[in-house]
């Protein structure tokens, strides 16, 4: 955390012109020095100019941002991209090794739960702290307090040490201090995974507060919907670089294509094949490739709500009797959290697959009009299983988020599927 006093002349409440950047980063980097053994340390320091026994690791190299006021600038990227190292220079956690951090006004930073908590302070106790490290005397604390603790909900555990705090409690407390000091800049790094979902929905209402108040947000997640949702714009960091920063459909669209079909294992290649090592079964039988057309016949990874589409899967007998228990293949719809949404398969819509000898191949097809989805990213996964007598499955193949497709949608969608309503009113 790190706050500086804001000019006040000509300029709005915040401190700043409407439209100036609230932050600046320019050529931002971080390096670290990587040694293979503990005692290379001591030759470093002994040795003479321009020996070296370290390697050097660029966590983050030569990054240009401006965030304006009132934006909220999302971040996304893999783990170990760098997004973290970004997050704690512009903060004043960390400093660079390269570039500079251009600051206006005071920023409160969420960068790990508790952090700069001390853990036998009680509650109550470290929202004094975190307010005094800001350059803010007890007076103006005492005025933020009723709603810091209303935020917060914990009850009685306001005034109880930290160390009896669960994750839970933590995320309460901690977003609530940083959230309710009026900041110009407030960054979030996935620190509100933890906690539960009538948290949540307060965490985004409040969130929506603070930006119509023209606070500045930087903030990270791996919830893709959450992005698009909420971001003006979008910075895609990739092995400590920007790759991309922009409109938050196409950077995260982009993003997740690169994260599906670059370098994901158990993809479906660009030739339409599975390959990879993370799927799962006895492979009995298994899929060998997995396509996704439209109503005219084109291949295709984006769809929009309504439309025909088909999938077509083509399957090789490997060691399946073929006169053995009965075969199913189907496949389930997923979005970029886990939900499954929908699905089909061949039992469900009473096919009896006839399984070729061992060796062969044969094609499964599944048409269908597409869900009223909300506009994102999405995955399909394919399973093969047999069905015995008693009613139980025996995995052959599993391929998980074999088809990354992605969708769109001319009307507005609440929630995840859209809902095709006759609206009458007396």
């Amino acid at each position: 955390m790190s706050s500086e006093p804001a000019e006040t002349s000509g300029r709005d409440p915040s401190g700043n012109k409407a439209g100036e950047p609230v932050l600046t980063t320019t050529a931002l980097s971080k390096c670290y020095h990587v040694y293979a053994h503990p005692r290379d340390r001591l030759k470093q320091f002994l040795a003479r100019e321009g020996t070296r026994y370290y390697r050097e690791f660029w966590a983050l190299r030569d990054v240009d941002l401006q965030v304006h006021r009132g934006e909220t600038l999302g971040i996304v990227g893999r783990n170990g991209a760098g997004k973290s190292t970004l997050l704690q220079m512009i903060a004043g956690t960390l400093k660079p090794t390269t570039g500079e951090v251009q600051r206006h006004g005071r920023i409160t930073a969420l960068l790990e739960l508790g952090s700069g908590f001390h853990q036998d302070f009680t509650g109550r106790e470290n929202v004094y702290l975190a307010g005094s490290i800001l350059g803010m005397d007890r007076e103006e604390m005492n005025e933020r307090m009723p709603a810091i603790e209303t935020f917060a909900d914990i009850g009685e555990f306001l005034d109880r040490p930290v160390k009896t705090y669960s994750k839970g409690m933590y995320a309460r407390l901690s977003f609530s201090v940083y959230a309710n000091l009026d900041p110009e800049v407030f960054i979030v790094d996935e620190a509100l995974a933890v906690g539960d979902a009538r948290f949540r929905h307060k965490c985004m209402y409040r969130f929506k507060q603070m930006q119509e108040q023209g606070v500045a947000i930087l903030y990270v997640s791996h919830d893709a919907a959450s992005m698009k949702h909420m971001c003006n714009r979008v910075a895609w960091i990739e092995a400590g670089k920007l790759e991309q920063c922009g409109d938050p459909n196409t950077v995260v669209d982009d993003y997740l294509n690169h994260l599906f079909h670059g370098v994901r294992r158990g993809a479906v290649a660009g030739d339409g094949k599975v390959r990879g090592d993370d799927d799962l079964g006895s492979r009995e039988c298994a899929f060998v490739t997995a396509e996704l057309f439209d109503e005219h016949g084109t291949r295709v990874d984006h769809l929009t709500a309504g439309s025909r589409c088909e999938l077509r899967l083509m399957l090789e007998n490997e060691r399946m009797d073929p006169g053995g228990d009965p075969l199913l293949v189907g496949f389930s719809l997923s979005n970029v959290r886990g939900i499954a949404i929908t699905g089909s398969n061949t039992l469900v819509n009473d096919v009896r697959l006839q399984v070729p000898p061992r060796g062969q191949r044969f094609a499964v097809r599944f048409a269908f009009t597409m869900p009223a989805l909300a506009p994102g990213s999405y995955a399909i996964t394919l399973t093969a299983a047999t069905l015995d007598e008693a009613g139980q499955t025996h995995l052959c193949h599993l391929v998980p988020n074999a088809l990354n497709l992605q969708t769109s949608n001319p009307k507005k969608v609440f929630g995840l599927l859209g809902l095709d309503c006759d609206v009458g009113a007396d």
